[in-house]
């Protein structure tokens, strides 16, 4: 018989957050993943990253990596080395004005009438600049990023199969460290979040 830990996590984002979908048009180079609503939200395999880098990292912890995470193997070996994860991570939900995670599909005057998910709705813009070997803007060197502003509020759930429950602690342990951040451009102070 199979056991399950659950966990339900909000975090509320202390600073923008880039994270990028693999589109771009004339404007705007990289844009911010959504959902079915047109709404920003942060992928499963995002945060299942994040968890797996400073889990590796965890001299403590108590299951190697790949017990709890999984591992994809190739070569003549694969069948008997590769290991599916024991964790699955769902999608991060925005959260609406009645601090609500938006699961499901919602009408679009529903999501007009909410003056929080209408400001989520369209995104902010920052411009980058590339530098050249003078100091200076680089000739066609402009592009632009959505962010999600700091201040919204996300929900997932994690599912930990067949693990103690000191397995899903410490992966709550690595959610909480103040240096741990979410999507790109981290080290230009994007992603910072608490839960």
């Amino acid at each position: 018989m199979r056991t399950y830990d659950i966990a339900r996590v909000t975090i509320e984002l202390r600073s923008a957050l880039s994270i990028g979908a693999t589109e771009n048009d004339d404007v705007v180079d990289l844009f911010c993943v959504t959902d079915a609503n047109g709404l920003p939200a942060i992928p499963g395999s995002s945060l299942t990253g994040i968890m797996r880098s400073d889990w590796e990292q965890l001299s403590n912890s108590p299951l190697p990596t790949k017990e709890v995470f999984g591992i994809q193997e190739t070569g003549k070996d694969a069948d008997t080395a590769s290991r599916s994860s024991r964790l699955v991570v769902s999608w991060g939900h925005i959260h609406n004005s009645k601090d609500t995670p938006v699961e499901f599909r919602m009408a679009p005057s529903q999501l007009q009438s909410d003056a929080l998910l209408r400001q989520a709705s369209v995104p902010m813009i920052r411009q980058h600049v590339r530098i050249s070997h003078k100091g200076t803007a680089s000739h066609q060197g402009l592009f632009n990023q959505e962010v999600v502003a700091a201040g919204h509020r996300f929900t997932f759930e994690l599912a930990l199969r067949d693990c103690n429950t000191d397995v899903m602690d410490t992966l709550l342990g690595v959610l909480h460290q103040d240096s741990l951040r979410l999507g790109g451009k981290t080290n230009r102070g994007l992603g910072r979040f608490h839960i």
